[in-house]
C-alpha cells in the first residue's frame, strides 16, 4: 500500500523530481499548410455552409472559431505508475494526476467532475481539495513496460482513430517497438486496426476498465490533435500507412472517386438512435450523379481505408464512418451533413486538418423527438445540387 499523501492535478511537463518521470521529447504542433504569417495555425474557411430548415446560430462557429489551439507535444517516461483510468496516471510519489496531453480542455482537472470521471471509467472522486482513488488495492494489476496507447472515449470508432493511432507515430519516432502497448482491444475492430498497423496480440496489454493498473515503467506519448485537428507528424504518419495500403490494393485504378457514406443499415438496427429518416431518398439523387453507396461496416478495416484513399468527393452524415475521411487523399472535398452543433466544430477540424476542402449542410433534427440522438431529416434536393457544383 502506498503511503497515504495529498492527491492533486498535475501537469505533464511540471512534475516534481521525486515523481522520477522523465520527458523523453517535446516538440510543437505544427500544421504548416494552415499556418498564418504570425505563427496562428486556423482551420481554413468551409467551402460552403447550408442551414436549410431553421435558424442556425452556431453556423457561424465555422466562420468566426478556426483558431486551432497549439498544444506541445511530449513523451513521458513514467516509472512506478498508476493508470486510474484510460489516460489518468499516478507517478511515483502519489502526489499528483496527469493526464496525456496538455490541452487546457483535457487536463487532469477535469476529473474534478464526477461525471467526467464516469464518461472516461477513471476510479476517481474529487473532494475536500483533492482526488480520491475509488477502487482499492485488490482490484490492482501489475505490468512491466509498456506504451500508453489508450485515449479517452477508445470504445469509439472515430475515437480510436483520432486519439489512439496517432500515438503510434511517437512510437515509432522514438524507436519504441519493442515495448507493448498498453489500449483496448475488446472490439474486433480495435484488433484489426491495430493489426494492420502492425501490432498483433502478443505486443498488446489489454486495458480492463474494471481494474487499476500499476505498471514498473510506462512511456506516455501525448494525444497528438487538437480537437480532431491533426499535425504534419500524424499526417505524414498516416500518408505513408495509406501509401503502403494502396500499393498493395488489387482494384487500384478502378475504384469509385465520388461515394456516400451511409447510414441505412445502422437505422435499421438501431430504429432509435439517431435515425436518418429521409436518407433513401438522399442516397437515390446522389446514385444519380455517379456515387457509390458505402456502408463501411460491410468492409474489413483495410478494406475501408482503400475505399477513402481513393475517393475525392465523400458525402454523408456525421458519425464513425465520416472519420475515415482520414484516409482521404489530400485535396479531397468532403461535405458533412450535421443535425446538431454538439460535435459541428470538432467535425470541420478533422475534416480541414487532413487538407481536405470541407462542407457543412446543418439542421433538420426534430424538436419533438425526446431522444438526445434525434431522428432527422436534410433537403436532399439542397444536399445533391450543390454537390453536383463540387
Amino acid at each position: 500500500m502506498r503511503e497515504r499523501r495529498m492527491l492533486g492535478h498535475g501537469l505533464p511537463l511540471e512534475l516534481p523530481p521525486e515523481s522520477g518521470a522523465e520527458v523523453m521529447w517535446t516538440a510543437p504542433f505544427r500544421a504548416e499548410w494552415a499556418t498564418d504569417p504570425d505563427g496562428t495555425i486556423r482551420r481554413p474557411e468551409p467551402l460552403f455552409v447550408e442551414a436549410p430548415f431553421e435558424p442556425f446560430p452556431e453556423a457561424e462557429y465555422l466562420h468566426a472559431r478556426r483558431e486551432v489551439y497549439p498544444i506541445t507535444h511530449f513523451c513521458l517516461s513514467v516509472p512506478d505508475a498508476l493508470l486510474v483510468g484510460e489516460r489518468a496516471i499516478i507517478p511515483r510519489g502519489y502526489t499528483h494526476l496527469i493526464t496525456d496531453t496538455l490541452h487546457w480542455n483535457h487536463s487532469s482537472r477535469i476529473f474534478m467532475e464526477d461525471f467526467r470521471c464516469e464518461f472516461e471509467y477513471t476510479h476517481l472522486r474529487y473532494g475536500e481539495g483533492e482526488f480520491h482513488i475509488t477502487l482499492g488495492e485488490e482490484r490492482r494489476v501489475d505490468h512491466d513496460e509498456a506504451v500508453l496507447i489508450s485515449s479517452m472515449e477508445q470504445n469509439n470508432y472515430g475515437a480510436f482513430l483520432l486519439r489512439c493511432v496517432p500515438k503510434l507515430a511517437t512510437r515509432r519516432l522514438l524507436g519504441l517497438e519493442g515495448l507493448p502497448v498498453f489500449v483496448s482491444d475488446q472490439q474486433g475492430w480495435q484488433r484489426a486496426i491495430l493489426r494492420a498497423f502492425g501490432i498483433g496480440p502478443d505486443q498488446i496489454i489489454s486495458y480492463d476498465r474494471s481494474r487499476l493498473h500499476h505498471f514498473r515503467r510506462l512511456v506516455v506519448p501525448d494525444l497528438p490533435s487538437s480537437e480532431f485537428f491533426l499535425d504534419d507528424m500524424t499526417s505524414d504518419f498516416l500518408d505513408e500507412f495509406v501509401a503502403g495500403l494502396q500499393a498493395s490494393d488489387p482494384r487500384r485504378g478502378t475504384r469509385p472517386e465520388k461515394i456516400y457514406v451511409s447510414r441505412m443499415q445502422q437505422t435499421r438496427l438501431k430504429p432509435h438512435y439517431r435515425p436518418f429518416v429521409n436518407e433513401a431518398e438522399l442516397a437515390a439523387l446522389l446514385e444519380a450523379q455517379g456515387f457509390a453507396i458505402i456502408e463501411p461496416e460491410n468492409f474489413d478495416f483495410e478494406e475501408q481505408v482503400r475505399i477513402f484513399a481513393a475517393a475525392r468527393v465523400v458525402v454523408g452524415p456525421g458519425g464513425a464512418g465520416m472519420f475515415n475521411t482520414i484516409f482521404c487523399r489530400p485535396g479531397a472535398n468532403i461535405v458533412a451533413l450535421e443535425p446538431l452543433p454538439t460535435w459541428m466544430v470538432q467535425h470541420a477540424n478533422l475534416y480541414s486538418g487532413r487538407r481536405h476542402g470541407f462542407a457543412m449542410v446543418l439542421g433538420g433534427s426534430d424538436a419533438t423527438d425526446p431522444s438526445a440522438q434525434k431522428r432527422w431529416r436534410t433537403d436532399a434536393g439542397l444536399v445533391a445540387g450543390r454537390v453536383r457544383e463540387l
